[in-house]
């Protein structure tokens, strides 16, 4: 029985050539394509499957977000993260959240294959160029401020940018909710998730951090 693989990709291009690979595989086959993560999270409600392959940035749910609730749930799932980010603080999230494997998309179909097979085995499999950085602790700290930065505006959704938008430009909650059409205990979820992916106290330290960043 091959085992079965979960490919979550935005890209239609790249995720069509990613299933290519696997399915020439006598090994593998691909049981479903999705773009992000909340359509993973759908899909295993009904279904299993052995190997899931996430992107960092979709939208809707991104593939961190996405890789914490499933192994909440499903702690022997194996996960591995498929994505061009190579900053620090997401690769050491990853590393750290019990995720399988990192590979970068310019891997070779061979190597993808050989790093599935490891997973497969309940092994981890990081690119050479992920565990090099993992290594490197000779990092300056502006740009490893600039690095953790980046990693934390990665798992912000596209609402959640939008209503810091709307919050660099004095707007209250309920002025929020009106304007994009939900309700305020919906902006104020929102803004909670914001302030905890971002690791901040108040409104003030939020636009501050937007200000340095261009999210405003």
């Amino acid at each position: 029985m091959k085992t079965k693989v979960l490919i979550a990709d935005d890209h239609p291009l790249i995720a069509e050539g990613v299933q290519k690979t696997i399915d020439q595989s006598d090994r593998y086959e691909v049981v479903q394509v999705v773009e992000n993560g909340q359509l993973v999270l759908d899909y295993l409600e009904n279904n299993q499957v052995d190997i899931i392959l996430l992107d960092i940035e979709m939208p809707v749910m991104n593939g961190i977000e996405c890789a914490r609730k499933v192994l909440r749930d499903h702690p022997e799932q194996k996960i591995a993260i498929l994505s061009l980010h190579q900053d620090i603080y997401t690769i050491k999230k990853v590393h750290e959240s019990g995720i399988k494997g990192y590979m970068l998309k310019t891997i070779p179909p061979a190597e993808l294959l050989h790093a599935l097979d490891t997973i497969t085995r309940g092994g981890r499999h990081f690119d050479a160029a992920i565990t090099e950085k993992l290594l490197d602790g000779k990092k300056g700290k502006a740009e490893t401020r600039f690095d953790e930065q980046k990693g934390l505006i990665s798992e912000l959704t596209e609402r959640e940018l939008e209503i810091i938008k709307l919050v660099c430009q004095g707007m209250s909650t309920k002025e929020i909710a009106e304007k994009i059409f939900v309700s305020f205990k919906t902006v104020d979820s929102h803004r909670t998730n914001i302030m905890r992916k971002l690791n901040l106290n108040n409104v003030v330290s939020l636009v501050r951090f937007a200000l340095e960043n261009d999210l405003c």
